[in-house]
């Protein structure tokens, strides 16, 4: 079991956005014996796993994108108002 724990001094809301993903390619050892694989299955299995990871990486630059987009219209939005 895991615990995230997170602290605001500040009364300022904060937004904290992460993916978890738990899970592995699996190894010869972790499966049954060589003669009982089928290599395509495992071909598959570390598709999908670097499919996960761009998956992954793409929120996260989509995440960070917007909050950067968002920080940069804040003090050009002063001086509309001016």
């Amino acid at each position: 079991m895991y615990k995230f724990c997170f602290h605001n001094p500040y009364s300022t809301p904060e937004t904290i956005a992460f993916y978890i993903h738990v899970g592995h390619i699996p190894t010869d050892h972790d499966l049954a014996k060589d003669e009982h694989l089928n290599p395509i299955n495992v071909k598959i299995a570390e598709l999908r796993e670097a499919l996960e990871s761009v998956t992954a990486e793409q929120k996260y630059l989509k995440a960070r994108d917007t909050r950067h987009r968002h920080s940069k219209l804040l003090p050009f939005s002063a001086f509309a108002l001016s």
